[in-house]
């Protein structure tokens, strides 16, 4: 399937990244411009050259309608509160003060969501929202515009932080003097993407696909797991994915069966749970599951013409899942291919680890990775618990324990964490140090 993406020059490298880790089966023209304007001429030629057309950005999405005909499907990259959440946090990290913002492109609700995704509520009054119409995005002018709309802000209204989609509109803001950030898409935001144009443009098989199965598993803990010493907890972990499961079978009229004390196949039709999901651009399910059960889990999504075929891929999918790492969906569609895998957590979001310095910082000090210390992190936010176990630990970031002694004499040596406490086991054997963790390190 041939793609053409059109952006200008932000985008082409994480692209390409998301191509190439995850979309092999697609062959991707980058039409990368230095004035939006370019583009109509260049599609117009070229169009037939590609299956679909996949814009980064409105503004050169609705100059080409404008002076383009369309031959081919074309979609543009959904502006989400994710964005304006990532960018929060750049912004905060990079020391700037978002207490009043002004923002382009993006509503006033959108820009709240993003606030509380942080864990923070903002006023109404602190926030000034420019939502362009298409007529605006058409006006020559609208660099311009966007620019006066934040000096306006800066000046008037005692904006601290401007908040920009549009490229030229940043590089003045900046050139300027003034605080300013640039909303930039993440890789998952891509990955999403590539993903619905993928489908768009298969539409043809996938009618025929008409059935989804979706293989929902819990990890089962070792034996030295938290959960398995408690066999409470692990029923109560396997009663919380029941409810989960049943729920979200009850809303796709699906139906479900139980093939292991771990695990649920959700049966149901392909249009429901493209309902229910918007695409897979939202899955509530992982979501739920992620954060309510204890142990890891992950999600194989299948899709066939058939009830068999679907289970199939179902499983082929869970199996992948499974290989990338925890807590990972995967789904593979009628034709085998996997078309997407995703982590729903939002503190899972790859592009947090680059944007979080604090984080980077931590883990360049104790010299592990910035994914392995937000993972860490994360256990320690997330849990009701104030110290674990290096077995606990090891059981909840999926690793062995000589590995989590490993990375925990790293993190002591960088006084990143301390012992707290000794916790006994069954009455034999060693008592184990209860680890907490401490990011009050600065540099």
């Amino acid at each position: 399937m041939n793609i053409a993406f059109v952006s200008s020059s932000v985008y082409p490298d994480i692209v390409k990244k998301v191509v190439d880790e995850e979309f092999s089966y697609l062959n991707v023209t980058y039409l990368t411009y230095k004035d939006h304007t370019e583009i109509a001429g260049v599609l117009d030629e070229r169009q037939k050259d590609f299956d679909a057309v996949l814009f980064s950005g409105l503004l050169a999405y609705h100059h080409c309608c404008a002076h383009c005909r369309r031959k081919v499907p074309w979609m543009v990259v959904r502006s989400l509160s994710s964005h304006m959440a990532s960018t929060l946090r750049k912004a905060d990290a990079e020391g700037y003060d978002i207490s009043r913002v002004s923002v382009d492109s993006i509503s006033l609700k959108e820009v709240k969501n993003a606030f509380a995704e942080l864990g923070e509520s903002v006023r109404d009054d602190s926030v000034f929202c420019l939502e362009p119409t298409t007529d605006d995005f058409l006006n020559l002018d609208y660099s311009e515009n966007v620019t006066a709309f934040h000096v306006a802000c800066v000046e008037k209204n005692g904006v601290t932080c401007c908040l920009t989609s549009a490229l030229k509109s940043y590089e003045k803001l900046r050139a300027m003097g003034i605080p300013t950030v640039f909303i930039e898409a993440s890789f998952d935001t891509f990955r999403r993407a590539f993903y619905q144009l993928y489908l768009q443009v298969s539409e043809g098989q996938n009618r025929q696909s008409q059935i989804v199965v979706i293989a929902a598993e819990m990890q089962m803990p070792g034996e030295d797991s938290i959960v398995a010493v408690d066999d409470l907890n692990f029923v109560k972990s396997r009663l919380r994915m029941a409810e989960k499961v049943y729920s979200f079978a009850s809303r796709l009229q699906g139906i479900v069966s139980e093939t292991a004390c771990n695990q649920y196949l959700i049966i149901a039709a392909k249009s429901d749970f493209s309902a229910a999901t918007q695409d897979f651009n939202q899955f509530e399910l992982f979501e739920e599951l992620s954060s309510d059960v204890l142990t890891n889990t992950h999600l194989g999504i299948g899709m066939g013409k058939t009830a068999s075929q679907a289970r199939q891929h179902a499983h082929v999918a869970l199996e992948r899942a499974r290989l990338r790492g925890n807590d990972t969906a995967c789904l593979v569609d009628s034709l085998g291919e996997t078309v997407l895998f995703t982590s729903f957590r939002k503190t899972d979001d790859r592009d947090k680890y680059l944007e979080d310095e604090k984080i980077v910082r931590l883990a360049r000090r104790s010299k592990i990775s910035v994914r392995r210390m937000y993972q860490l992190y994360d256990v320690f936010k997330k849990s009701k618990k104030a110290s674990f176990t290096s077995q606990e630990l090891s059981e909840l970031l999926g690793i062995s324990k000589r590995n989590m002694d490993r990375l925990l004499s790293r993190l002591e040596a960088a006084e990143l964490v301390r012992v707290v406490g000794m916790k006994s086991g069954d009455g034999f054997g060693r008592p184990s140090r209860l680890i907490q963790l401490s990011l009050s390190y600065e540099e």
